[in-house]
């Protein structure tokens, strides 16, 4: 609960709020017209009396109460939260407060404190059933869908036909994709209630999530009928009618709007957006005016407590060019909103165009471990520091942008294109873009932001045609041409590439970023010697370039001598010793040798740094996966979900993740946050049905997957998910085609790879290595040769998976993974290297339960049982889910004469009859055993 003293901080115009009295029948006037007010739904004529009534009767509980629903009534909820405190310490009743005090943090985005403050027991029902619909959306809002659904269950067990309960589970439905469960709710809602404009609005954002634009207009009609001064869905009609294109009915509502609701500086900014369309720039400029003469007037703590007028004053002030105006308001918000992405790279714009480079940098960096995956970020970043004359970190940034961005437009020509980006109106602000490099195709700044939107969406011929303008235009910008070579490399010519390299360094022979990617295009094409001299003469330069030291790191890597690859990112972690991404790269390389456990070290100790980075939160999820922390990892990704608001690119990628940790339920919360943001986003669809399949929804997966076919019949994305569902049902045959369909329309190792792996589930891994083999003579990939070297090992054919593997370690390194492979065939081949060869895949993971079980039997099966045995134990201890590493280590214990618990530790492998690999050979244990 708040303190009181904060309570009577905020309401300070009630001085004397426990102590004086005055005369009690003015008081109750006052009240009696505040309540007239509040009916009529003159919530700030109703606020002024109940001042009053208060300054005369401070203790009268109903003008507290009723001041706390006026409050929430305008929007004032931080205020109404406090009322609600005073309140409650003067004497109402929990059952009047706590309805209202889960609307006022609710409406604040203070979910977890609706859970914790706000109990939904001891309550009448009818306050009950409304505290229990709200915390189901906090819940919902908060990623655990299952808590919710609960939640509004048992509101519904208290009225079935409780229209807010309909509407509450329609919302939820709606976030997890479940379009038509939402709709039927909906419908529901109206069925009892028709005239109900919250569930004609509710329909309507329904019908816009199914793209029944039409039908969705004429649901908000509907609503605007029962109620017609339903702002919120008039608003959201004109919103679509713009969007639509439809600008006669849009101004048709901007205009009842600008009478229903005139001070609302959201309608000035849809009239804004209108005159915008039609290239109305007097228009668009008198409407921002309308915007700001709203706000300004407001007294500054009135505008404080509302961060989406302090956001619309920034915005609208930035459009009308008054840098330092949108400079005060934006401050005040980033104060209050230290993360608000949206506001600083507003108000790092407004920076750089007040020729405040190193303040927009302050700002940019404050929100870097939230924006790595912002085009826009990136590039405002990368314009800073190229006002700077930092051309390196400029040409770095730049190259990030093009291969992280999430579409954002990364440099908008136009005050209110600029406007638009803060706002997040990104496809808007990319026409903008597009048209003023049409009509300065020179301007590199432009052109550079241009050509990484073209980069990111895999147009690296057009990103090539940009940037050949701008390198033409500007022979003296070396980053122009640094650029280039990156297109050019994209695009597979490499030969320009070099050249576009090689001219950059001409113009400025410092520029490292250069040298960089020229070793990199050495390693690319092989010259591994070349790209290791390149690095070390940079290294001469330059000592302490990480980047240098990450290029070696990986050439080490490639090499196989993993010490030394280790060596360098440990050097760069010296250096950078408060940075993150040395800690990151370590991690990485760790991982990808099978060392788990050193790699959670690093991700640690990063993330103690940054604690809310993304990147480093991502990275600490995969090293806790990898140490099978699928606890840990569920609990980091529900902070990043939060973290990741809207971002539709971040949130899938959270997805994935969650579905790495078995958590089907987290990545359908992370899908439906992504597909909200963007409806069309083609790999959170894909994912959705992922999702869906793993948390055993069958029949809504299949539907996703035909949804996937429809929309998409050249992809093979949707007939992997029709497969996938078949497998699923046990249908092996329409598995298989489902995945050869795939296979035809994208050929590659992917589709491939999809396909053995069906033979797998239709038993068949004969027919799968005849497939694979045939599909390596066209695709000689390493991932086929590994899947290959597996279906030899399955099919028992143990001198082949030999060759197989050895070629293949000889090909890409001594990967762990493939090292313990071979250390199992060696086993089965009775091989004297068996031994020696588990034991270098363990030294690189000591404790893996898999590289110890490999070791452990290796050196059981060469009679070492004392040796195998603490290995084999450990190991059983580590993951005694396994039935492998079980029935190995009773065979030990067998042989080592321990004969009664190796009788327990058989008979536990064969009570549940689970299948595995070595189940004949457990069973003829335990008959020698007596078992």
């Amino acid at each position: 609960m708040l303190p009181l003293l904060m309570a009577a901080t905020v309401l300070a115009s009630v001085p004397a709020a426990v102590q004086a009295a005055g005369n009690p029948d003015k008081a109750a006037a006052f009240y009696e017209d505040a309540l007239v007010r509040f009916n009529r739904a003159d919530y700030a004529g109703a606020v002024i009396q109940l001042k009053n009534t208060l300054q005369q009767d401070s203790r009268m509980l109903a003008a507290h109460l009723l001041l706390a629903r006026s409050l929430i009534q305008m929007g004032e909820l931080s205020t109404a939260e406090v009322a609600l405190v005073t309140a409650s310490s003067l004497g109402v009743a929990r059952s009047e407060i706590a309805p209202l005090m889960a609307r006022a943090l609710y409406g604040q985005a203070k979910f977890q404190q609706v859970i914790e403050r706000v109990q939904p027991t001891d309550l009448p029902a009818a306050a009950r059933l409304e505290v229990l619909v709200l915390r189901g959306s906090a819940y919902s809002e908060l990623g655990d869908n299952q808590a919710a659904a609960r939640s509004l269950d048992e509101a519904r067990s208290l009225d079935p036909n409780s229209v807010a309960v309909l509407l509450a589970d329609s919302s939820l439905q709606l976030k997890l994709r479940r379009v038509d469960a939402a709709l039927a709710l909906t419908d529901k809602a109206l069925s009892i209630a028709p005239a109900n404009a919250d569930a004609w609005a509710a329909k309507a954002g329904v019908l816009l999530a199914q793209r029944q634009v039409p039908e969705a207009l004429a649901a908000y009609g509907r609503a605007l009928a029962a109620e017609p001064k339903h702002i919120e869905a008039r608003l959201a009609r004109a919103t679509v009618l713009l969007d639509a294109g439809q600008d006669a009915p849009a101004k048709a509502d901007i205009d009842e709007l600008g009478k229903l609701s005139p001070d609302d500086p959201r309608v000035a900014m849809l009239r804004a957006n209108l005159a915008a369309r039609r290239g109305e720039g007097s228009a668009v400029q008198l409407a921002l005016g309308e915007v700001v003469a709203t706000i300004d007037p407001m007294s500054p703590e009135s505008r404080a407590r509302r961060p989406q007028l302090l956001m619309l004053g920034g915005t609208a002030h930035y459009g009308l060019g008054n840098m330092q105006k949108a400079r005060e308001y934006l401050e005040i918000l980033v104060r209050q909103q230290p993360f608000n992405v949206g506001a600083i790279k507003l108000l790092a714009s407004a920076s750089l165009i007040a020729g405040e480079p190193a303040r927009a940098l302050t700002l940019l960096d404050s929100i870097r471990p939230n924006a790595r995956n912002d085009a826009s970020f990136l590039i405002l970043t990368a314009n800073a520091h190229l006002a700077l004359k930092h051309y390196q970190r400029a040409a770095q940034l730049y190259q990030e942008a093009a291969q992280l961005g999430a579409g954002d437009s990364p440099d908008v020509m136009a005050n209110l294109g600029l406007s638009l980006v803060g706002m997040g109106k990104t496809a808007a602000a990319a026409q903008q873009m597009q048209a003023a490099f049409a009509r300065s195709p020179g301007d590199a700044r432009t052109g550079m932001a241009l050509a990484t939107i073209y980069l990111k969406e895999r147009q690296s011929k057009q990103a090539v045609g940009v940037l050949e303008q701008v390198a033409a235009r500007n022979p003296r910008n070396p980053l122009a041409f640094n650029m280039l070579g990156v297109a050019q490399g994209a695009a597979g010519n490499f030969p320009a590439a070099r050249q576009a390299y090689e001219k950059a360094l001409s113009v400025d022979p410092k520029l490292n970023a250069a040298r960089l990617n020229l070793a990199r295009l050495d390693a690319a094409e092989g010259k591994r010697d070349s790209a290791r001299n390149r690095l070390n003469e940079l290294l001469k330069v330059e000592p302490n370039n990480l980047d240098a030291m990450f290029e070696l790191a990986q050439l080490d890597e490639a090499a196989g001598r993993l010490p030394d690859a280790i060596r360098w990112l440990e050097k760069a972690r010296a250096i950078d010793s408060r940075g993150t991404r040395p800690a990151l790269a370590l991690a990485e390389i760790l991982l990808r040798n099978g060392q788990p456990a050193q790699a959670l070290e690093a991700t640690r100790s990063a993330l103690s740094a940054q604690p809310e980075n993304l990147t480093v939160m991502a990275a600490h999820v995969r090293a806790q996966l990898a140490n099978q922390d699928l606890t840990g990892a569920r609990t980091t990704l529900s902070s990043m979900t939060r973290l990741a608001e809207y971002d539709a690119d971040l949130q899938v990628e959270i997805a994935r993740l969650q579905l790495a940790a078995e958590n089907p339920t987290g990545a359908g919360y992370s899908l439906a946050k992504a597909l909200s943001a963007k409806p069309e986003h083609f790999e959170a669809l894909v994912l959705q049905a992922d999702s869906a399949l793993r948390g055993g929804e069958t029949a809504q997966a299949e539907q996703y997957g035909k949804t996937l076919v429809a929309r998409y019949p050249d992809k093979a994305a949707g007939y992997h998910v029709l497969g996938d569902v078949a497998a699923s049902r046990g249908q092996t045959a329409v598995a298989l085609a489902q995945h050869r369909s795939a296979l035809t329309r994208e050929p590659g190792v992917e589709s491939a790879l999809r396909v053995w792996r069906a033979h797998l589930v239709a038993r068949e891994p004969a027919k799968g290595l005849v497939f694979l083999q045939e599909w390596l003579r066209k695709y000689p990939d390493p991932r086929l040769k590994a899947a290959i070297s597996e279906g030899q090992m399955m099919t028992g054919d143990w001198k082949s998976a030999r060759t197989t593997l050895e070629g293949l370690i000889r090909e890409v390194g001594e990967s762990p993974n493939l090292v313990n492979n071979l250390a199992v065939v060696l086993v089965r081949l009775q091989d004297p290297a068996a031994v020696s060869t588990a034991e270098k895949a363990y030294r690189t993971s000591p404790n893996t339960p898999m590289f110890m079980d490999t070791y452990g039997w290796a050196l059981a099966r060469a009679g070492r049982h004392d040796q195998a045995l603490r290995l084999l134990r450990d190991a059983r201890l580590r993951a005694p889910q396994s039935d492998e590493i079980r029935y190995h280590l009773a065979w030990t214990l067998a042989a080592a004469g321990r004969k009664a618990e190796a009788r327990d530790e058989i008979g536990a492998v064969l009570k549940d009859g689970r299948s595995f690999d070595s189940l004949a050979d457990a069973r003829v244990l335990a008959t020698e055993l007596g078992r």
